[in-house]
This record gives C-alpha cells, sequence and structure tokens, in this order.
C-alpha cells in the first residue's frame, strides 16, 4: 500500500489528521504506527526518513509522523531502527511557556504538545473533545 492510499482510506474513515506548524509533521488522531511502519515508502525511504511514534494524551492517542529529507548516502535505513530515541531527544516534554494556561496547568499538556497538536494556541484543546 502506498501512503497517499493508506491517508485516504484514514480519512474515508472520518479519522482527524492535521499538519502542525512544525515542519514536516502531522498528526493523526489514534494509534496508526503499526499501519504506517508497513508502508513501502516509509519502509524502504530513500529520500526521506519518516519518525513515526505515538503518544497518550487527555484520553486519546495521537500518531505523529515527521519527515526529513535526507542525502542519498544515508539512504540505507536500518529497518528495525526505532526512532524513539531520536523523537525524545527531539520531542522532550517541557513545561512552562504555556504555564498558567488551563490546557497546561489543568489538563497536563507539555510545551511541545501544545506547540504541535494545537498548533501553539493552549485554547485549543476543546477541539480534541
Amino acid at each position: 500500500m502506498k501512503l497517499k492510499d493508506l491517508m485516504n482510506d484514514i480519512k474515508k474513515r472520518g479519522v482527524q489528521m492535521f499538519v502542525s506548524k512544525k515542519p514536516g509533521v502531522t498528526v493523526i488522531i489514534g494509534k496508526w504506527k503499526d499501519e504506517l511502519i508497513k508502508v513501502e515508502e516509509i519502509y524502504n525511504a530513500t529520500e526521506y526518513v519518516y519518525n513515526i511514534w505515538e503518544n497518550f494524551y487527555n484520553n486519546k492517542w495521537y500518531t505523529f509522523i515527521k519527515n526529513c529529507k535526507i542525502a542519498k548516502e544515508n539512504s540505507k535505513l536500518n529497518k528495525k531502527h526505532d526512532y524513539q530515541e531520536d523523537v525524545n531527544d527531539e520531542w522532550s516534554n517541557t513545561y512552562g511557556k504555556y504555564e498558567g494556561t488551563y490546557a497546561q496547568d489543568k489538563l497536563g499538556y507539555s510545551d511541545e504538545f501544545i506547540d504541535t497538536v494545537l498548533d501553539g494556541v493552549p485554547d485549543f484543546w476543546t477541539n480534541l473533545e
């Protein structure tokens, strides 16, 4: 299955997805990592590295897809490589930027979650319900 076909299938199922303000990051509501890593474009990536991870916030799962252009000499990927370590370095949970907001103080959303999923607008948490 091609990535475009899977994304169209996800949309047809009525699953919400959106592109974050962070360059190259797509967010899909739900757990989709297992399906995404089966896609040949991701599994046999030659032009992009796809980092895929899932997070659980506010009783919901979110799947994040980040694609980064890679040089040809780095195009052979280790299929069993777990990108979680790289993701943890880049997406460490910090708090304080949105201190005093309901989304952070009451719901416990990290700065990264607010920036990525809520596009930097803490009041957008109401759209997740």
